[in-house]
């Protein structure tokens, strides 16, 4: 019974050290695998030209690491390092992938330009152009095209009422609704038809399109009924 339980500890004790050396041998070839990685790593980074941040700490570990014992301890900061130099790769490669510019949206680029100087005159009369405008129409009968304000005529529908027969018709359209903040995005848009005492006698659906990032790249899209005499009333903004 004796020499049973004496063979029964033997046998554990046996079991534990190959465990334990198959263990140590598992970490030994795991820290030269990483090892390796982190030789690999440190070369292309070296090749990139790549600025690692803390660069005094990571030197400090990197020999550590790679001088220092096989045990389980040497293998997590090798892995530690690993792990570290691979974020840094990736944040400088990262750094100098150019950033492409957004992509202009396709109204933007087949918009009609309003240019006429007159569009932006508030004086009362229309001496030019020499009859009353009618946009509603005119945009009606080319099929309703996105256009933007441009040269004498502003930047910009204008933002406030504007007194009948004044830019070039007898009902300037004006508009002070929100204007979007994303680009591309098709927004409805109130425009409003000035004539006698009423700022906003009438409203016309229409739609905008912030075109750029930058504040005043709108274009505009009339979508409502041919309705004479009203047109377009620009603004230059210095926003």
């Amino acid at each position: 019974m004796a020499v049973a339980k004496y063979l029964g500890v033997v046998l554990l004790v046996l079991t534990v050290c190959v465990t334990t050396a198959a263990s140590d041998g598992m970490t030994q070839r795991n820290i030269q695998v990483y090892q390796s990685l982190l030789d690999s790593l440190m070369k292309r980074l070296a090749a990139e030209n790549c600025q690692i941040s803390e660069i005094s700490g990571l030197k400090h570990l990197v020999k550590r690491s790679l001088s220092a014992a096989d045990d389980d301890y040497h293998l997590k900061l090798i892995q530690h390092d690993y792990n570290f130099l691979s974020d840094e790769l990736q944040k400088c490669r990262a750094a100098k992938t150019p950033t492409l510019p957004a992509a202009i949206p396709k109204e933007c680029l087949g918009a009609v330009n309003l240019t006429e100087d007159w569009r932006s005159n508030y004086t009362t009369g229309f001496s030019n152009p020499a009859a009353f405008n009618c946009d509603t129409k005119d945009m009606k009968q080319q099929g309703r095209p996105w256009f933007r304000f441009t040269s004498g005529a502003g930047n910009r529908l204008v933002d406030r009422c504007i007194s009948p027969n004044s830019c070039g018709t007898h009902g300037p359209i004006w508009s002070d609704d929100t204007t979007p903040k994303l680009v591309g995005v098709v927004t409805p848009y109130r425009m409003y038809g000035s004539t006698g005492s009423n700022c906003k006698l009438f409203t016309f659906r229409a739609s905008i399109i912030k075109c750029s990032d930058r504040v005043l790249d709108f274009v505009y899209c009339y979508e409502d009924i041919e309705y004479c005499p009203f047109g377009f009333c620009g603004m230059k903004d210095s926003m």
